[in-house]
């Protein structure tokens, strides 16, 4: 029985390397990490007011954080890929 949850999980992991895009659609931008450092920020200034502060604060945070991001020119860049079945599916890429 142990051998042949070694043979499923290798087969398994040797199935999952043959996936690959087949064209980039489209090329896109996203502040993700601005969004997100902006809202905890906030919501830690925020949080003076108490917890309805805390929630507006997170929420004006986000919206300058990721506004901020795209000012300094530190968006992300995201490529949105059609695959051979035709599903299209969204990527983070560094670089």
């Amino acid at each position: 029985m142990k051998k042949f949850g070694i043979l499923v999980l290798t087969l398994s992991l040797s199935s999952l390397g043959s996936v690959h895009a087949a064209e980039v659609a489209k090329e896109g931008e996203e502040q993700t990490t601005g969004k997100s450092l902006g809202g905890m920020n906030g919501m830690m200034v925020g949080a003076i007011g108490g917890p309805i502060g805390m929630l507006i604060g997170a929420g004006v945070g986000a919206l300058f954080g990721g506004s901020a991001q795209e000012a300094a020119g530190l968006s992300e860049r995201t490529d949105e890929v059609e695959g051979e079945d035709g599903e299209r599916k969204v990527l983070r890429s560094p670089h």
